[in-house]
């Protein structure tokens, strides 16, 4: 593939190329992707070092924004995915071993009232009273 210098032009067409990115269709954003996009579309091979040094870093700048807008929206919350069977268990199990923290905690409490109502009721004290 030839090379030339990035125009104008050729700046926009990255910039939509990378604002119209979709995971689903075009895969992971990479710059070794995004370059391999570029070459389908403009038909000019490129550098990463070019790329990303080229036009006051605005290319750069551009990559950055789409990753972590990509990055977003590719969370299951954004994306709507559900999780795994293993991510499933995993918080299942954890969910049982907060359950049985939480019985045995109050356990501890009851107990630990019926004591001090003995107590009251051993010495003829009344709760509220000064």
């Amino acid at each position: 593939m030839k090379r030339r210098a990035i125009t104008d032009i050729d700046l926009k067409d990255f910039v939509k190329i990378l604002r119209g990115w979709d995971t689903v269709d075009d895969g992971l954003l990479s710059w070794n992707s995004f370059i391999k996009r570029i070459e389908e579309a403009v038909g000019y091979s490129y550098e990463r070092t070019t790329l990303y040094k080229a036009k006051r870093g605005e290319i750069l700048r551009e990559f950055q924004i789409a990753k972590s807008r990509l990055k977003v929206n590719s969370t299951p919350a954004g994306r709507g995915s559900t999780m795994s069977r293993q991510e499933l268990l995993k918080a299942h199990t954890n969910q049982l071993l907060e359950i049985e923290r939480l019985r045995d905690e109050n356990s501890q409490l009851l107990k630990l009232h019926v004591k001090y109502l003995k107590l009251f009721f051993e010495n003829d004290i009344i709760p509220g009273e000064d």
